[in-house]
């Protein structure tokens, strides 16, 4: 990761750390990473914090990833994960504007005898009031597990964002969704979504980090006023 450096952003004078500039375009780019934090007991809550390896995820599994709940056939194509990685605003006012970068990965999990069909989709919102506006989505490309294997899918997707103000107060939201459907209505199927900024192993699956990271980054443009 580059030095941070700071730009002014305004006549107030506040100011930013970012993690890299785009020239071209003017925009400060910050890495947020996604992850998982127990707040009491076994319930987790996530986050979207500046990007550092030495933070380690918590999760309910091997605390790198997410196991989401089996499913069959019986349920059809359905949405599996919805998962919410929240930083907020709290000091200044800043605007989005440009494209978003996000690379994480997950796993398609074939029951014995079953195989698991399943996509991606990857949104940036932001939250105020309560209220969600989007200001940026995409969605990744259908991809199939075989029969009791894991299938694992690390996805690099680029999109535009809508120009949006941030207040403080505000809550940037990353969100994942998993879609899948299974090919037996007896034998289940399941995803797994990693979340783990120090890049550890995830013990199921036969997962190797060297070939799908176990990190969620997202990157998000900024303006800024040099």
């Amino acid at each position: 990761m580059a030095t941070p450096t700071r730009y002014r952003t305004g006549a107030e004078g506040n100011l930013v750390n970012i993690d890299f500039a785009e020239f071209a375009t003017g925009n400060g780019i910050i890495t947020f990473e996604g992850l998982a934090g127990k707040s009491t007991g076994p319930v987790y809550t996530y986050h979207a914090l500046p990007t550092g390896t030495s933070i380690f995820s918590q999760g309910n599994s091997d605390n790198k990833a997410t196991v989401g709940t089996a499913f069959s056939s019986g349920s059809g194509l359905a949405k599996r994960f919805d998962i919410d990685f929240d930083a907020t605003t709290n000091n200044y006012t800043t605007v989005i504007k440009g494209k978003a970068m996000v690379q994480f990965t997950y796993a398609l999990v074939g029951g014995s005898g079953s195989t698991v069909t399943g996509y991606s989709v990857a949104t940036v919102y932001r939250v105020r009031g309560g209220v969600e506006t989007t200001i940026g989505t995409i969605t990744g490309a259908t991809d199939n597990s075989g029969a009791g294997t894991v299938k694992w899918v690390t996805e690099t997707f680029v999109f535009d964002l809508t120009e949006t103000v941030l207040n403080p107060g505000d809550t940037l939201r990353l969100n994942i969704e998993l879609w899948g459907s299974c090919s037996s209505a007896s034998l289940v199927g399941n995803f797994y979504l990693l979340h783990d900024p120090a890049n550890r192993t995830f013990a199921g699956g036969s997962h190797d980090p060297t070939l799908n990271p176990a990190y969620m980054r997202w990157f998000i443009p900024f303006r800024v006023d040099v």
